[in-house]
């Protein structure tokens, strides 16, 4: 019998069951089909179901759906277990190089630790004039991380919904692999290539003058220096590959010139005597005498080029204990004072005139604040670090060369140049005396009225001094040269009580 399951043939939907149908709509359909309302009718009994036709349909469709519903139930199922946290890295994942697969984390993080340290044990050497040097890529700074890395691994198969979760499983399991995070240590592997190579370096060393026995000049040659250059050596150790157990490099030298060259100097020759300048000390003060033997000998040999600026402070340096200066007296705030380096304004001062007599530009001095013994008013140079400091610019248009010799006593300081013959120079100081100053203080233990002198005074001076250059007897020139005030000490008067004190 034919129930209208079977509707091959008749379109590509299925018909509609007659027996949902009114009276109304039947006749519409009918109408519409082109039958007459009683053939339709007709039509339309013979597709109402029975209802032993309809339980059986039911049953099946029932059945279908709990079919589907059970496989989807164990899919969902199969599902959460192939993805489910099992607190293990997943197969197929590698960090560093490392299979970290079914691995903890711990156990991962271990193994790849133990990586890292074999990285940073791999050996570089260093080829250098016939030698071979050695260090290790975490001696020179290299620092090697897994923490995101292995993070990031971690994470794979643990994120997303199921199905992202097994996508990323399944990934895994085809292989992926991440790196460590890489980095150098700029400042430790130049303080490391620094102090490898620094036993190759060689200095330059400029071209000099000596001066001979029969005071005749001779040049003492340069010599070019070498180094390694070590910003470019840097670069090449960075851009090693670090899973090689080991790495050669074959270091050169750059050339490091002289700043001044026997070739410049026979060019500029010195020909003479520039000017010269001898002070006396008493060399039974031991340690003072010591301070200006080092001084002196700090400046000795000095090269000023022409139009260069000549520090008698960055050429000394400071007086330190480590350079070998000593205590002795220097003047601190108007007193004599114990100090290190008490002795070197006696060399700044020999220097000083030894500038003036030379008729070169005085830059900067200052005067001490007390007179000085050995030297005249106006003539001395005081110096502390890092200032005050005495200079001079080199305006003799050629080469200066200073020399110092200490004497037993005293202390010569020569200035050597294109010497002129027949110059010469002439100081001359005007001292105006300032008379000191006279202070009281009350002394209740003397007598009403009565005064005593507790310190006599030192007259202080205001000095002008100038510098006249006189070629074969004629005046060249006449200049002002820094003044100079020495403050007076005072005279301090002690008196008694007045005889109308109470």
């Amino acid at each position: 019998m034919d129930d209208g399951s079977n509707y091959e043939g008749r379109g590509t939907e299925r018909p509609v069951d007659p027996s949902h149908l009114t009276r109304r709509e039947v006749a519409v359909a009918g109408e519409a089909a082109g039958l007459p309302l009683r053939e339709h009718r007709r039509r339309s009994r013979r597709h109402r179901r029975s209802p032993l036709v309809r339980f059986l349909t039911h049953k099946v469709t029932l059945s279908i759906i709990i079919v589907l519903i059970l496989v989807l139930g164990s899919g969902v199922t199969a599902l959460a277990v192939y993805t489910r946290d099992t607190g293990v890295f997943m197969p197929g994942l590698s960090v560093a190089g490392i299979n970290v697969g079914n691995m903890t984390q711990a156990a991962g993080q271990a193994r790849v630790n133990q990586k890292i340290a074999g990285i940073r044990s791999h050996v570089v050497k260093f080829e250098v004039e016939g030698k071979t040097l050695k260090s290790t890529l975490g001696d020179l700074g290299l620092t090697l991380t897994a923490d995101k890395a292995l993070t990031e691994a971690y994470a794979v198969g643990r994120q997303g919904n199921l199905i992202e979760k097994a996508e990323q499983k399944k990934a895994a399991s085809q292989g992926m692999s991440f790196d460590l995070s890489t980095a150098w240590d700029k400042k430790k592997l130049s303080q490391a290539l620094t102090k490898m190579f620094a036993p190759f370096a060689v200095a330059p060393h400029d071209a000099s003058f000596t001066i001979t026995p029969q005071n005749t000049m001779k040049i003492t040659p340069d010599s070019a220096g070498k180094a390694v250059d070590i910003t470019a050596l840097a670069k090449q150790v960075q851009g090693l590959d670090t899973s090689l157990p080991s790495n050669t490099l074959k270091v050169s030298f750059t050339q490091e010139p002289p700043k001044l060259t026997a070739a410049t100097l026979e060019k500029e020759k010195i020909t003479g005597l520039l000017g010269s300048y001898t002070s006396y000390f008493d060399p039974s003060q031991v340690g003072r005498t010591k301070n200006v033997g080092l001084a002196a000998a700090a400046i000795n040999g000095t090269v000023v080029a022409p139009g260069a600026v000549f520090s008698f402070n960055k050429t000394v340096g400071e007086c330190t204990a480590a350079k070998g200066y000593v205590d002795a007296y220097i003047i601190v705030n108007g007193q004599f004072v114990e100090g290190r380096g008490g002795g070197v304004c006696q060399v700044s001062s020999t220097l000083y005139n030894a500038v003036l007599y030379s008729d070169l530009r005085v830059t900067q001095r200052t005067n001490h604040d007390l007179v000085i013994s050995y030297m005249p008013l106006g003539q001395d140079a005081t110096v502390a670090w890092p200032g005050p400091d005495v200079q001079f610019e080199n305006d003799s248009g050629g080469y200066v060369l200073i020399r110092t010799k200490m004497g037993t006593d005293s202390l010569t300081i020569n200035f050597y140049g294109q010497a002129q013959p027949g110059r010469k120079v002439v100081i001359k100081d005007y001292p105006t005396p300032v008379p000191p100053p006279v202070q009281t203080v009350k002394d209740p233990s003397l007598p009403a009225g009565q005064q005593q002198v507790r310190q006599q005074g030192v007259q202080g001076y205001k000095v002008t001094t100038t510098r006249t250059v006189l070629l074969n007897g004629k005046v060249v020139s006449t200049e002002n040269l820094p003044s100079s005030y020495y403050a007076p000490t005072p005279t301090i008067v002690a008196v008694g009580p007045d005889k109308t004190d109470k």
